[in-house]
């Protein structure tokens, strides 16, 4: 006897009868299983998903964003020679005649470069192009505050919507500067935020 709130399971065997049936057609072969379709995206790098692009944005993004922090620098020196003859020693018709004591020194002009993803890029170059994007964002990392990373602490997300915007200047600014990966993880954080 069964009571109302009793439920009953059906048999083990018929269960597997059940299944088998749904999964054979008429023909008594198994059918294969549905492809899914999984979305991919097209990227420089290859097809990838939007969970994959993801990924790769939040990870330059923190890429660019920790060397912006850091502002790891280098000068290089070049000196100028004031000696206008041509390397030739063949001066032609004309003679350069210096009047004074001047010497041989000549002017001294330094560069400096920032380490970024791309390599060394010239520090004018790069300032001029945060500021174009960003200018405060410069003068906050350079007194110390903002965030220390863009990444949640789990490492699965973004650190908030502060993180999210400090990644869209980073990757702007790399796009600007010509990263090319920039570009396409600018162009995917703007879509996951927008749906």
């Amino acid at each position: 006897m069964t009571y109302p709130h009793e439920v009953t399971m059906p048999n083990p065997v018929n269960m597997a009868n059940l299944v088998a049936s749904l999964t054979e057609d008429a023909s008594g072969y198994a059918k294969p299983a549905p492809e899914r379709r999984q979305q991919t995206i097209w990227t420089p790098d290859g097809d990838l998903t939007p969970r994959q692009l993801a990924r790769q944005a939040r990870a330059l993004a923190e890429r660019w964003y920790q060397a912006l922090r850091a502002w790891d620098t280098k000068t290089s020196s070049e000196v100028l020679s004031s000696n206008l003859a041509p390397p030739s020693g063949g001066g032609g018709n004309m003679r350069v005649v210096g009047v004074g004591n001047y010497g041989l020194a000549g002017a001294t002009i330094t560069y400096s470069h920032v380490s970024t993803p791309l390599g060394w890029i010239s520090e004018n170059a790069l300032t001029a192009t945060l500021r174009q994007h960003d200018g405060q964002l410069l003068d906050r990392m350079r007194a110390g505050q903002g965030l220390s990373t863009l990444l949640h602490a789990s490492g699965r997300g973004w650190a908030g919507e502060q993180a999210r915007n400090y990644a869209r200047i980073a990757l702007s600014v790399a796009a600007s500067l010509g990263d090319p990966e920039a570009l396409t993880c600018l162009q995917a954080l703007t879509n996951a935020e927008e749906s």
